[in-house]
C-alpha cells in the first residue's frame, strides 16, 4: 500500500498568513468543499490522511481524496499566483497581453485594445523583444475588426495604424533576430573560456572578433540597450581570449558609459548582468593596481547599488572582495579593517556566511589584520573560518591552518604549533603545499636559529615553485618569510613589496 503524500500539506504550511487570508477573501465559494479541505488540514501538525478520509466520510472528498487533493492544489497555486499580481503597483507586459487575449475571445474589442497598447508600452520599456512580437500579434487581429475600426476614425486612419503595426513587428523581428544571433556568439566563445586553451584557438577567435565587429554598425542603429550591451559583452570576451588589455579595459568603459546616468531606468532584468559586468572590469581594476580607475568605477556602483531592489538580486560580497584587494595591493591595511563592520552586516542580513566570498573576504581580513600586528583582530577572523566551516574554495591549500600556525608561532605559542605540526603532518599529502608549510614550522618550534634560517629559505624556494606560487601569493607567505629572515616586520615587508610593484 502506497504511503500517502504530504505535498499538499507541506504547500499549505508554507503559506503566509496573509497569502491564506487572500485565498478566503476570493477564493471561499460558499460550500466549496475544497476550502473545507483546506481549513482542515491547515489545522493539522502532523499530516493524516485518515482523519482527512473520517472527517469527510459519505462525501466525495472520501471517495475521490487524491483527485480533490489536486485540484486544491491548483486551487492554491493560482491564488498565490493572483495575490502576486495583487501586491504588485503595476501589471506585468505578460499579464497585460493575458487579459487582451481574454477580453478578445469574450469580444470585449475595446477593452482588448486598452490592453494591447498598455502591454506595447511595457515591452517598449523593458524591451521584451519576442513578448512585444505576440502583442502586436494580437493588434493586427483587432484592427481587423469593423467595430475597432470605427472606434479609431476613418479608412485612412486605420490603414496608417495597420502599416506602423506592421513596421513595429518587423523592427522587433530584426531586433530579437540579432539578439539570438548574439547569444549564440557569445555561447560559441564562452566555450573557448570554459573547454578550451584559448592559445590554440588564436585564429578562431580573430575570426569571431571580426565577425562582432561586422555587426557594429547594425548595433549601432538599433535603438536597444540591451543589444549594445550584449555587444559589448561580446567584444570584451574576444579581448580577454586575445589577451588585449587596452581593448577590454576600453569597451568595458564604454559599457558603462552606456548605462551610467540611466541605469535606474533600464530594464529590470538586464541591470545584474550589468552589475556583474561591471564587477569583474572592478576585479581587473583591482589586479591591475589602476587603483584611480578602481575607485572610479567603485563609487558608480555604490550608487547604483543604493537602489534596495537591487541589493536583493546582487551579491555585494563580491565586490567588497575586490574593494578588499585592492586596498592590500596599495597597502591600505586600515581601510580594509575599517570595511569589516559593514561587510560582517551585509553577510548577516544576506545569509551569505556560507559563501566562497565570504571566506576569501576573511583571508584578505587576516593579512591585513596580520600586517597590523593586530593578532585580536586575526583571532576573530580565524574563529569564524572555523565555526562556520567554510572552506569552499581553498580547503586544499589548508589557507586556514597556514594563518593559525603562523598566529600561534607570532604569539610565541611555540608548543601549541608543534602540537599542530604533529597532528596534522599525519593528515596531510606530502606533496600538498600545506605539507611543506608544516615542515618549516616543525623547524621553527623546535630547532635552533639556524635550523631555522635554513627552513625559512627552503621554504622561500618551495612557495616559489609554479605550483605553490598562486597560493603562497594569495596568502602573502613570501613577506612573511622575508620578514623572519630580516628581522623586519611583515608590514615592511608588505608595504616594499608594494613599492617594487610600482616601479
Amino acid at each position: 500500500m502506497r504511503t500517502p503524500t504530504d505535498d499538499l500539506f507541506q504547500l499549505i504550511k508554507s503559506m503566509t498568513p496573509a497569502e491564506k487570508r487572500f485565498l478566503k477573501q476570493h477564493f471561499d465559494l460558499s460550500d466549496n468543499l475544497k476550502i473545507q479541505l483546506f481549513d482542515l488540514i491547515n489545522r493539522q501538525e502532523v499530516y493524516d490522511e485518515a482523519a482527512i478520509k473520517a472527517h469527510f466520510k459519505g462525501t466525495a472528498v472520501a471517495r475521490n481524496l487524491k483527485v480533490h487533493k489536486a485540484q486544491l492544489t491548483d486551487l492554491l497555486i493560482n491564488s498565490l499566483i493572483s495575490g502576486k499580481h495583487a501586491q504588485r503597483k503595476q501589471k506585468s507586459a505578460q499579464t497585460l497581453l493575458t487579459e487582451a487575449q481574454v477580453l478578445y475571445e469574450k469580444n470585449q474589442l475595446k477593452l482588448a485594445l486598452k490592453k494591447v497598447d498598455k502591454a506595447l508600452e511595457k515591452t517598449y520599456k523593458e524591451e521584451l523583444y519576442l513578448l512585444r512580437l505576440s502583442v502586436l500579434g494580437l493588434k493586427k487581429k483587432l484592427l481587423h475588426s469593423a467595430r475597432v475600426q470605427s472606434l479609431i476614425g476613418g479608412e485612412k486612419e486605420v490603414l496608417e495604424l495597420r502599416r506602423t503595426t506592421h513596421e513595429q513587428s518587423l523592427k522587433a523581428l530584426t531586433t530579437y533576430k540579432l539578439l539570438l544571433d548574439t547569444t549564440e556568439m557569445s555561447r560559441s566563445l564562452m566555450e573557448y573560456v570554459h573547454l578550451k586553451n584559448p592559445s590554440g584557438e588564436i585564429a578562431e577567435v580573430q575570426q569571431s572578433l571580426q565577425k562582432v565587429l561586422s555587426l557594429a554598425e547594425e548595433v549601432e542603429q538599433k535603438q536597444s540597450l540591451t543589444v549594445k550591451l550584449q555587444f559589448t559583452g561580446l567584444l570584451k570576451i574576444c579581448y580577454v581570449l586575445l589577451k588585449d588589455v587596452e581593448k577590454f579595459e576600453e569597451v568595458s568603459k564604454q559599457q558603462i558609459e552606456l548605462v551610467q546616468d540611466q541605469f535606474h531606468d533600464c530594464p529590470k532584468r538586464i541591470q545584474p548582468t550589468i552589475l556583474r559586468g561591471t564587477s569583474n572590469f572592478l576585479r581587473h581594476l583591482a589586479q591591475q593596481n589602476k587603483h584611480e580607475e578602481f575607485d572610479k568605477v567603485l563609487s558608480i556602483m555604490d550608487n547604483w547599488l543604493r537602489d534596495k531592489h537591487l541589493s536583493t538580486i546582487f551579491d555585494r560580497s563580491y565586490i567588497y572582495g575586490h574593494q578588499l584587494q585592492s586596498y592590500l595591493n596599495r597597502g591600505l591595511f586600515r581601510q580594509m579593517l575599517n570595511l569589516r563592520p559593514a561587510i560582517q552586516q551585509h553577510l548577516k542580513r544576506h545569509q551569505l556566511q556560507q559563501r566562497a566570498a565570504a571566506e576569501s573576504i576573511e583571508i584578505l581580513m587576516s593579512v591585513a589584520a596580520l600586517a597590523l600586528n593586530e593578532m585580536d583582530t586575526l583571532k576573530q577572523s580565524l574563529s569564524f573560518l572555523q565555526k562556520q566551516n567554510l572552506f569552499l574554495s581553498i580547503n586544499a591549500t589548508g589557507a586556514h591552518e597556514v594563518l593559525q600556525l603562523i598566529f600561534d608561532y607570532e604569539e610565541g605559542s611555540h608548543q601549541k604549533v608543534a602540537k599542530r605540526v604533529k597532528k596534522l603532518k599525519k593528515q596531510t599529502d606530502a606533496e600538498s603545499f600545506l605539507y611543506h608549510w608544516l615542515e618549516l614550522f616543525e623547524v621553527l618550534a623546535t630547532s635552533r636559529t639556524e635550523n631555522q634560517t635554513m627552513a625559512l629559505k627552503k621554504a622561500r624556494s618551495s612557495l616559489a615553485q609554479e605550483q605553490f606560487s598562486e597560493y603562497a601569493e594569495s596568502l602573502h607567505l613570501q613577506q612573511w618569510i622575508t620578514a623572519q629572515l630580516n628581522g623586519s616586520s611583515f608590514r615592511e615587508e608588505m608595504l616594499s613589496e608594494i613599492r617594487n610593484a610600482r616601479h
